[in-house]
Formats: structure tokens, sequence, C-alpha cells
């Protein structure tokens, strides 16, 4: 529990983001996912979660659902993308909380029995320390050039209670 009061959380969900959101969310410097070396294609999500702080917009985490494929099994899965936060409002456990508040949609709304994310590897145990697991299996994406290996770290998180079924990954599509 933290010793540092916190000032008014507000996480409003949206099927949007505008320009100025995304803007002011993603560039406040170059590359801020360090992704743009690996040269992928995106899905685009479909649900927004963003993080107000005493009315300042300071972190967001997006979800998108999908069934995947795992070892011949369907799994569905919410897929968690686009989770950043601010320079100056980390530390307080906003990007956890939007998560959170994505792997919940995806469970209710979306039918999801795990959340599933890409990440650098520098961030797994950012994820690990609040239940996620890095998948060893391959996991193949769509990306134009056909169906590729993700050189991403992939994890887990389990939404229903029943684990997750092991083996190779189809993605049916391009990573989120």
């Amino acid at each position: 529990m933290s010793t540092v009061p916190h000032t008014a959380r507000e996480i409003i969900e949206t099927d949007t983001l505008t320009p100025e959101r995304r803007q002011h969310l993603f560039y406040f410097e170059p590359d801020v996912f360090c992704l743009a070396s690996f040269n992928l294609q995106w899905e685009p999500k479909v649900r927004f979660f963003h993080v107000y702080d005493a009315g300042e917009l300071v972190a967001n985490a997006g979800v998108v659902g999908r069934t995947v494929d795992v070892a011949g099994t369907a799994v569905r899965v919410a897929g968690i993308g686009g989770v950043v936060c601010r320079p100056e409002a980390r530390g307080r456990g906003h990007p956890t909380a939007a998560v959170a508040t994505a792997l919940a949609h995806g469970a209710t709304v979306m039918g999801a029995e795990f959340g599933m994310l890409f990440c650098l590897p520098r961030l797994v145990p950012f994820y690990g320390r609040t239940g996620w697991e890095r998948l060893a299996a391959p996991v193949w994406i769509q990306q134009p050039a056909g169906t590729v290996r993700s050189p991403l770290e992939v994890m887990v998180k389990p939404l229903s209670g029943r684990p997750w079924p092991g083996g190779e990954v189809r993605l049916n599509g391009r990573p989120w």
C-alpha cells in the first residue's frame, strides 16, 4: 500500500482516440514504445481506457478482442496494447489501473478467457508483478510479408481461472 496520497483518479472508457489525445499520450518523445526498428504493422484497438489524474490525461490502455489458435484450441483473448503513461505521472499505478480496467472489459464484454500482450524484454518484470506470464512457445503473427514469428515477448494473464493451454500460438491477425 502506498503511503503517498493520490489525487482523484478517473478512468474513462471510449471507442475513439482523438488526434489531440494521441499526440498527448504517445508523442512526448520519439518512438515512445521503442518499437520502430521492428517495422511491424499493428491491429487498431477498439476500446481505450484513459486515465485522468486531477483532470489531466496521464495514461492509457487499449484493448481488442481476438480468438487465437493455441495448438489447435480456440482461445478468446483480450489483446492489450497502447499501454503508456506520461513521464510526469509515472510511479503512481496509472498504467496498472488502465490495464486492469481494460482486462475487466475484455472478460465481461468480449468474453475473453485471457489477457494477451506484446512487450519488450525489459517490460516483462513490470507485467510479471501483476500476474502476467511470459509464453515460451512461438507466437505467429500476420504481417504484409505473411506469417512471421513475433519478435517481441508475448505474455498472458488468466481471466477465467483456467490455465493457458500451452503450445504454439497463431494470432490469426496482426499484433495489437
